[in-house]
């Protein structure tokens, strides 16, 4: 299945991709009680694409010591949800991030 960017590129499911973001604000859980984190500003190959995403925290991005207000950058795979709010709605979120870096720190 392949996407349709907010940037007009199509991008494939599953198929891996370079992002750059902001940390909003760290999660203690969701409402399924898995902790997340809100990622704002969020660019793919360096275009945007999403004002925002939530993401489950991996190691690597806990190990990273970044802070919220710090810029990341790092690979994502991309998948489609379903819209918690609009049962006739989709959207592309990224998963399982990747060679992370802390680009700018505040």
């Amino acid at each position: 299945m392949n996407f349709q960017a907010v940037n007009g590129s199509t991008l494939i499911e599953n198929g891996t991709v370079t992002f750059s973001a902001t940390i909003e604000r760290f999660i203690g859980s969701d409402r399924s009680g898995v902790m997340r984190v809100v990622l704002k500003d969020v660019k793919v190959d360096g275009k945007p694409f999403r004002d925002h995403v939530w993401v489950k925290p991996n190691k690597q991005l806990e190990n990273l010591g970044a802070k919220e207000g710090d810029m990341i950058e790092g690979t994502a795979k991309l998948y489609e949800y379903q819209d918690i709010n609009d049962a006739n709605k989709r959207k592309v979120g990224l998963k399982k991030l990747r060679s992370l870096t802390v680009t700018e720190q505040v």
